[in-house]
């Protein structure tokens, strides 16, 4: 058999690039469509907002009173407020009818133990709690929790560890059985009435995550899971003017209420900063040739 030449075994080697590149883009397209069946089933969905107002209150608020306000607290106390708000969120289902909820409760998803371990903080009557409220309640709550004196987390901690693995998918199920469908106030067991309240929140913006969907369990028993992102600085026109969502308040008023005065903007700025950008390459060719 003749020895194949470089360029030959080099041509081959592309097409198998070439064919391994397809299928990749084929499975890739494959597991995008299972996963939008599968969140379409689960009732996922995303929501884009812009968070520049939010931010700036943000920083006023931790200016003016020295509590440490995140968007968590925000979107919770959100959220809060629209299952006191919408009538179908106000209900929980249990054993196929609806009982009004007592109090609008929201479950935050917290980490402890310096990061090490994710638990969760239940604030009882969110709806009416201002956010720094929520936040210094949050504060608290984390705090006694990684002193290990928060007694709520501590008894339920104790029953799931002293639960062997084969038994613990069961004690979940009983658990949200008793607490959830029978209401059943438990506190000598760790296990209080609705443990998970009307609502669950949490963030993974801060491993600086964009996008991602929380795992669904039936032991929630909750009909809201809002996980948020990390913020994004993302460029958009508006009427012309190339900003930023931040630079969005400190446009030129003119920008925002005449859209037909373009030429005195964008464009002639556009044109300033392409004839500098030309002046400087010429400048820098010109000092090379110098220099040789």
């Amino acid at each position: 058999m003749p020895r194949k030449s470089l360029i030959d075994r080099r041509a081959e080697k592309l097409a198998q690039l070439d064919t391994i590149r397809k299928e990749l883009a084929a499975l890739e397209l494959k597991a995008g469509e299972r996963l939008g069946k599968l969140a379409l089933k689960a009732g996922l969905g995303d929501l884009d907002l812009d968070a520049s107002a939010l931010l700036r209150y943000i920083e006023e608020v931790r200016h003016l009173t020295g509590v440490h306000l995140t968007l968590t607290h925000l979107v919770g106390k959100a959220v809060a407020r629209g299952l006191a708000v919408v009538p179908e969120l106000g209900f929980r289902l249990a054993r196929g009818r609806e009982h009004e909820r007592e109090s609008m409760d929201v479950f935050f998803i917290v980490t402890a133990e310096g990061g090490r371990e994710l638990t969760g903080v239940k604030i009882r009557n969110a709806d009416s709690k201002s956010a720094t409220e929520i936040g210094e309640e949050l504060r608290r709550r984390c705090s006694a929790i990684d002193a290990g004196t928060d007694p709520e987390l501590g008894r339920s901690k104790a029953l799931m560890a002293s639960l062997p693995p084969r038994l613990l998918r069961w004690g979940l199920r009983v658990a949200a059985v008793l607490t959830s469908d029978l209401n059943l106030d438990l506190p000598i067991l760790g296990m209080p009435r609705q443990a998970f309240g009307g609502a669950m929140i949490t963030s993974v913006g801060g491993w600086g995550i964009t996008h991602a969907y929380s795992p669904l369990a039936h032991y929630y028993r909750v009909p809201v899971l809002v996980l948020i992102g990390a913020g994004l600085v993302v460029l958009f026109v508006v009427i012309g003017y190339v900003i930023t969502r931040d630079a969005r308040q400190s446009l030129p008023e003119q920008a925002r209420t005449e859209p037909g005065r373009r030429d005195q903007g964008p464009h002639r700025h556009a044109q300033q900063a392409k004839a500098k950008a030309r002046a400087k390459t010429k400048a820098q060719r010109r000092a090379r040739r110098q220099n040789r």
